[in-house]
């Protein structure tokens, strides 16, 4: 009786809650990001990365591949340029292998799956849209401008608490991205630090991602190419013999 009671209450609590308002401007900036190389076919590269983790720091040099919405293959590169680890998502199952103790893994592709491998709290297809140049934008009902920003949004649920901050100054593409838990708790941020050109897309050049522990995975994207014929099986790692 009790539980039905709250819940009961609960119900009445949001009924009272008026409409979260909708800035329009907000919301049409907000559009223009996520559409940002919405066309961009998959597309991979080799990058120079960095994972700051429990105190540790790890470097070296990575080739990935990519395709929307959520599919990621990442290949850790020796000296001689030979893979020591091997990362592959294909939207359902992400599946590890690591050459110096010969073990496969696998785990579900949950959407804060990556926070097991880098310590950050977020989805592979987060990633993927990172990327891309796109923020991973959570769900949210409603958007309004920052004050200090000249293409800041504010993205809040409808408790009027915010999920996500998204600050542009030159409001082509995003720049800074800061991801909340709905209770004001930073959970990760976004950094796009520098951008290139492919083609006729604007895509990232250096990116820093943080978890709100200071964990932080760095990208240096030197090369990046579009290839839309790449193979499903990319996104694959089958278990050794």
């Amino acid at each position: 009786m009790l539980l039905g009671l709250a819940l009961i209450v609960l119900h009445g609590c949001a009924g009272w809650l008026p409409a979260v308002e909708e800035d329009p401007l907000a919301r049409r900036q907000v559009t223009e990001w996520t559409r940002h190389n919405q066309m961009l076919p998959p597309f991979k590269g080799l990058m120079r990365i960095q994972m700051q983790e429990g105190g540790r720091t790890t470097s070296g040099r990575a080739a990935w591949a990519a395709a929307a919405p959520d599919r990621l293959r990442l290949e850790w590169l020796g000296p001689l340029g030979q893979p020591l680890f091997s990362m592959a998502g294909d939207g359902q199952t992400i599946n590890i292998y690591d050459v110096s103790d010969g073990k496969h893994r696998r785990f579900r592709q949950t959407p804060n799956a990556l926070e097991r491998l880098i310590g950050v709290p977020m989805g592979l297809g987060d990633l993927v849209d990172i990327l891309a140049g796109r923020p991973p934008l959570p769900a949210h009902a409603a958007t309004r401008r920052l004050d200090d920003a000249s293409c800041g949004v504010v993205l809040e649920n409808r408790w009027r608490a915010r999920v996500a901050e998204v600050v542009s100054l030159g409001c082509d593409h995003p720049e800074i991205m800061t991801v909340y838990d709905g209770s004001d708790t930073v959970r990760f941020r976004v950094q796009w630090l520098d951008w290139q050109t492919v083609h006729e897309f604007t895509v990232p050049k250096e990116i820093r991602v943080t978890s709100v522990e200071g964990d932080t995975l760095s990208m240096l994207l030197e090369r990046f190419w579009i290839d839309p014929s790449l193979p499903p099986g990319t996104f694959v790692i089958a278990p050794p013999p």
